[in-house]
């Protein structure tokens, strides 16, 4: 699957750079402007895809998914525009997200000291 984000990543820097959407690196009130934008066609496009699951229309929904995918992609790649190290701050809140489950005992265990089981 990561070939497909790879595509998905350079047609949404191909469309905003084409649309003049390009963010200059610290410029907040570009940044905050684009940020918004995109927030709201993500709402727009999470608003399609629960009228697609209603309809139980499976094409409107895998298009509603990757027009989420692709708004989610244009969101990290302002944050690169303005200088932030997207990459590390992925792999951060990927393993964030990893260490509130696993089904190791061994691991569990060890994470269970940082817990107040009481």
């Amino acid at each position: 699957m990561s070939k497909y984000f790879a595509k998905l990543a350079d047609s949404v820097e191909e469309f905003n750079r084409a649309c003049g959407n390009d963010v200059k690196p610290k410029d907040i009130p570009a940044f905050l402007e684009a940020f918004k934008n995109s927030l709201e066609r993500t709402l727009e496009e999470t608003k399609e895809g629960f009228e697609a699951v209603d309809d139980v229309d499976y094409t409107s929904m895998l298009d509603a998914a990757i027009d989420i995918s692709f708004v989610g992609v244009r969101l990290l790649q302002l944050f690169e525009q303005m200088g932030v190290n997207v990459p590390a701050a992925v792999q951060d809140v990927c393993e964030n997200n990893r260490l509130k489950y696993t089904d190791r005992l061994m691991l569990a265990d060890k994470w269970s000291v940082y817990r107040d089981w009481e």
